[in-house]
């Protein structure tokens, strides 16, 4: 019976742990920061493909390839392509998803809030959203 449990721990955290090859930065971090902060790098990297993965297969199906996903962000959230900074602000779980809150600050020095939907999948977690936080909808 011990046996099983641990099976069922290894089994649990084995997509986490190929999650945490993702970066220096994203190892000090838990699965869904390392999820957010692996696709920023690919896209700092210049990587659409690895930047590609990351997102959820709704996401996939619906851009169809990297080159045109890595539009959208270029165009819609050109700050999450190479950060000066990134603190990752609360989480709220909503049905199988969890959306997570993170605050961007672009290398021209101006701050986003982003809300990041991610949902879980075989490998762990992928991004299934991305919305911009009205100042209006922050809180103290």
């Amino acid at each position: 019976m011990r046996f099983l449990k641990i099976l069922a721990i290894v089994a649990v955290m084995n997509p986490l742990v190929a999650q945490a090859q993702v970066g220096d930065q994203a190892r000090a971090y838990g699965a869904l920061e390392r999820t957010v902060l692996g696709q920023m790098e690919a896209f700092r990297d210049g990587d659409l493909t690895a930047a590609f993965e990351f997102a959820s297969d709704d996401i996939q199906r619906y851009f169809g390839s990297p080159e045109v996903f890595g539009m959208m962000v270029a165009r819609g959230f050109s700050m999450v392509v190479d950060p000066e900074d990134v603190t990752f602000l609360d989480n709220r779980p909503e049905g199988r998803s969890v959306w997570q809150k993170v605050l961007v600050k672009s290398k021209s020095g101006e701050s986003f809030v982003l809300d990041y939907e991610l949902v879980p999948d075989s490998e762990g977690w992928k991004i299934n959203a991305v919305l911009p936080v009205p100042a209006s909808g922050l809180s103290a």
